[in-house]
């Protein structure tokens, strides 16, 4: 991981992919300084059992930007954590 600040916090589920034991998290951050929900890219080196829609707390550094294109075929460019532990929030 880089020497990035330490980033953490209570987080919504989009979507998940899972690839060659790593997974890569689409994640939606509450409590945005820019609105309601802000969009996260997670990159965790090993697999999960996450489902969309589940909240997780997320401990890692920021990695940088992440560009995607979306459904609609908009580019956007969130931030970007690589993430050391994902842990479900709640039971």
């Amino acid at each position: 991981m880089s020497d990035a600040a330490l980033v953490f916090g209570l987080h919504a589920v989009r979507a998940l992919l899972q690839r060659q034991g790593s997974s890569v998290v689409q994640l939606l951050a509450r409590d945005c300084p820019r609105g309601d929900q802000c969009p996260v890219w997670v990159e965790y080196p090993a697999s999960t059992d996450l489902t969309a829609g589940r909240d997780v707390r997320v401990y890692g550094t920021v990695g940088g930007e992440q560009q995607f294109r979306s459904e609609s075929g908009r580019t956007n460019t969130v931030p970007r954590i690589d993430a050391a532990f994902l842990v479900p929030a709640g039971g």
